[in-house]
């Protein structure tokens, strides 16, 4: 997915966090080959870490070596079906990433995903997700894209239900009881992702006319301003109400699930009070109250 789901550094020492990273980190490269590594996304070790404390699985971890950090040893969780079935998922989300961006890019952005998409990665031959209704949801979800004058409630209300459909997806095949606010906390998440994803590309979608929702729902906004810089900053003003409503009903929502949450809770709760808010401010721009570059750690986007 796109990594907005993460924490804030040294708000908490975050070592379930980062242990749960540097699992998933291991399970991708054991599980999927190498390259998978660099897939993993802060969005699908948030999932993770959520199904782990509501699993009432203790935390177990070992030291390790990392290629990435060669000289000091890191704390990595041990691995369990949680993690091998994240690490499916993230797997399956990088497929259609790549088979999103291989329709929306351009020239060689898009000569490169289609080079990646005829790489005989490992993943090709072992994913069992290929006929489950997770791909009718992406499906209906690039089929109302494709239309290209679907709102935002709209499409974000259907990437909220493929998140939904992951956290049950996986709840399943680990057998892990879900208390009732879980499946909707979920579906919650998935719309602020994709609406902090859509107000992030508002200034790239205005100067290469690509569709964005928020920019369909405004377009009298964008003759009123002969700069396309002063059109998104006024749009992300306008449509920022959506975030906050959002925000609100997620850490209403959460506020029910906290008791499930064991030694997970402090983490989780640095995530939901803190990060959130301040990711949502470094997206709408918001000047006087946005977190300072560097402040979130940095995934490795595809």
């Amino acid at each position: 997915m796109f990594g907005y789901i993460r924490p804030i550094k040294n708000e908490f020492e975050n070592y379930l966090f980062k242990a749960q990273y540097c699992c998933l980190c291991k399970v991708l490269g054991r599980q999927y080959g190498f390259f998978s590594r660099n897939i993993l996304s802060f969005d699908i070790t948030f999932l993770a870490l959520m199904l782990h404390a509501l699993s009432k699985h203790v935390f177990v971890y070992r030291y390790e070596s990392c290629i990435m950090h060669p000289i000091n040893k890191r704390r990595v969780k041990k691995p369990n079906q949680i993690d091998f079935s994240c690490a499916e998922i993230t797997v399956f989300l990088a497929k259609k990433k790549i088979e999103d961006n291989i329709k929306d890019e351009k020239n060689l952005k898009r000569l490169f995903y289609r080079f990646l998409n005829h790489i005989p990665f490992s993943w090709n031959d072992q994913l069992t997700l290929e006929n489950n209704p997770l791909n009718r949801l992406f499906s209906d979800f690039d089929a109302m894209e494709a239309l290209k004058h679907i709102g935002s409630d709209q499409l974000s209300n259907q990437f909220g239900k493929i998140l939904e459909h992951i956290i049950l997806y996986t709840s399943e095949r680990t057998q892990t009881l879900l208390p009732e606010q879980t499946t909707h906390f979920a579906f919650l998440i998935g719309k602020l992702i994709y609406l902090l994803d859509a107000f992030e590309d508002i200034e790239r979608d205005l100067k290469s006319w690509k569709y964005n929702p928020l920019i369909f729902e405004n377009k009298e906004i964008i003759l009123s301003y002969p700069k396309k810089h002063d059109a998104a900053l006024f749009i992300r003003k306008e449509e920022r109400w959506r975030l906050f409503l959002l925000l609100d009903h997620i850490q209403y929502l959460y506020s029910f699930l906290r008791e499930f949450l064991g030694v997970y809770m402090t983490e989780i709760d640095g995530i939901i009070s803190k990060s959130l808010p301040a990711m949502i401010n470094k997206v709408i721009k918001d000047d006087t109250n946005q977190a300072e570059k560097g402040d979130f750690h940095e995934s490795r986007p595809l």
